[in-house]
């Protein structure tokens, strides 16, 4: 968010600067810190349970 933030001022203002961290990048840490933590787990058993509830 506050990503977002920083590049909607530039804009505003004119001032854009080349950002040194990349999409590619950024995704992939995302994904590496989903890896790590228990949120990736809990959202396949959700998901899994919705499946049982739906069917």
């Amino acid at each position: 968010m506050a990503l977002q933030y920083g590049l909607a001022l530039q804009k505003e203002t004119g001032h854009i600067e080349q950002s040194p961290i990349s999409d590619e990048e950024l995704n992939k840490s995302m994904l590496d810190r989903l890896k790590d933590s228990s949120v990736k787990e809990q959202l396949t058993n959700q998901i899994e349970e919705d499946k049982e509830v739906t069917s």
